[in-house]
């Protein structure tokens, strides 16, 4: 209580000075609750200062919730569900400097510089030896070389931010009932904007028959609507799968949705 007084009135160092401090000097299983409480602030805390790098704040809430799970699992969820919002804050803010303008410009520039390397390794191959023309193909090779690395540092990180917060979001609903809204909504949201990823439609069907179907009700509608008799993609498959599970536990709310969307599309 003390590090959240420090916390509010601003003074963040000292919030955290103390957080550490109870984390070094509890002991669990006796103290275990409070020992995964100190844990998820911390990881909270150093979010929002930025002062780490984002796999130290996911550390760090990753053994809150392992902490939660062994002292307090009925705690467990909210540590998971910080998790999964950290991380698909992550996920957006990249998606989001991916999809900018500045970022199609660098590839562009990108291929330039790859062109013109390709054109200079070329004249050093046929053409007489050009000490200037060689270190000019040196320093092009290198900027190649690092601008791949940072594209694909980018790859990695979208995807494994993405699937880490999927991941988390399923697992909120698996424990409990407390994060639903949020949590169908964001997990249903990443998973219809990657349709075409194996991965994310494997990551539902594995876990959708363990999330209770009623927390998939909220959404029946935007779930049906993509329905497609004539589409045979994987996102399909598993999208009837949930469709089909949840129409035969509740098929008041679930059929009524698919019969309206068949009327519509018979009357249009």
């Amino acid at each position: 209580e003390e590090s959240k007084v420090f916390w509010d009135q601003g003074e963040h160092d000292k919030a955290l000075q103390i957080v550490n401090s109870l984390i070094e000097s509890v002991r669990p299983p006796q103290q275990g609750a409070i020992f995964a409480e100190a844990l998820l602030h911390k990881g909270k805390w150093l979010a929002k200062t930025r002062t780490e790098s984002s796999q130290v704040v996911s550390d760090w809430l990753r053994k809150s919730s392992e902490a939660f799970g062994k002292y307090d699992a009925s705690e467990q969820k909210k540590a998971l569900f910080t998790l999964a919002d950290f991380a698909d804050g992550l996920y957006q803010k990249l998606l989001d400097k991916v999809k900018a303008t500045e970022w199609e410009q660098s590839l562009n520039l990108r291929r330039v510089k790859e062109r013109e390397l390709e054109r200079c390794k070329q004249i050093i191959t046929k053409g007489p030896k050009n000490p200037e023309l060689e270190s000019y193909a040196t320093l092009l090779r290198r900027q190649c070389e690092l601008d791949q690395k940072d594209v694909k540092r980018v790859e990695i990180d979208l995807r494994a931010f993405l699937l880490q917060a999927m991941s988390k979001y399923i697992d909120c609903l698996k424990l409990g009932d407390k994060y639903d809204i949020r949590s169908i909504f964001r997990l249903c949201s990443l998973w219809f904007n990657n349709t075409g990823d194996a991965e994310v439609n494997e990551l539902i069907q594995k876990h959708a028959a363990q999330i209770p179907t009623r927390k998939f009700l909220p959404l029946m509608y935007q779930l049906a609507s993509r329905l497609s008799a004539s589409d045979t993609s994987r996102f399909q498959d598993v999208l009837r799968g949930v469709i089909e599970k949840a129409a035969m536990e509740h098929p008041y709310h679930t059929l009524y949705q698919i019969i309206a969307l068949s009327n519509g599309a018979h009357i249009g």
